[in-house]
């Protein structure tokens, strides 16, 4: 598995490290992420495992219960992104699933006390689960969240990047069938 790491330094509770994914599902190629992007909590949630790629260890760690309490949207969003890079795709849906809620909640809470970054989170965790989906032929359902993520003007760059190589992908398809 091959893919590149990038921190973003102005990430809410933590540096937040976008992950070029290169995967294919072992049984077809049409459910093929290559180019797409997810975005792992870096230092929070065995988030620095999960770029050097030990994502046994960081799954191991995250399943802890002692340890996703501490955290428990960089747990979920963390747990997501490498269940996802594991090809274990049915165990990371919930996860990813649960970080678009927890994110959304505390999105929520932070309004109330008027803070506006809360919406960062939430793009991050709809835009991985919108990965996920690709892989499982949810195409869809993924344009949706890359969508949602990317009108939340959060300042994360992974929900636009998907959304146009989601785009660029029907567009050669479209070609392709034409020809």
């Amino acid at each position: 598995m091959d893919f590149n790491s990038k921190t973003n330094k102005s990430s809410i509770a933590a540096g937040a490290a976008a992950l070029s994914i290169l995967l294919s599902a072992p049984a077809a190629a049409e459910k093929s992420a290559e180019g797409f992007e997810m975005t792992v909590i870096q230092d929070a949630a065995y988030g620095t495992e999960i770029v050097a790629g030990n994502l046994e260890g960081a799954i191991a760690g995250i399943t802890s219960e002692r340890y996703r309490a501490i955290d428990a949207f960089a747990a979920r969003n963390n747990l997501c992104v490498a269940l996802t890079l594991n090809s274990e795709f049915e165990k990371a849906l919930p996860e990813c699933n649960e970080a678009v809620v927890i994110s959304r909640e505390r999105m929520e809470v932070e309004k109330r006390f008027g803070y506006a970054a809360g919406s960062r989170n939430v793009a991050l965790a709809l835009s991985n689960r919108g990965v996920l989906r690709l892989l499982i032929g949810e195409g869809e359902q993924a344009r949706e969240d890359f969508h949602e993520a990317r009108i939340l003007r959060s300042g994360i760059a992974a929900p636009r990047r998907n959304l146009q190589y989601l785009a660029a992908r029907a567009e050669a398809r479209q070609t392709t069938v034409l020809e």
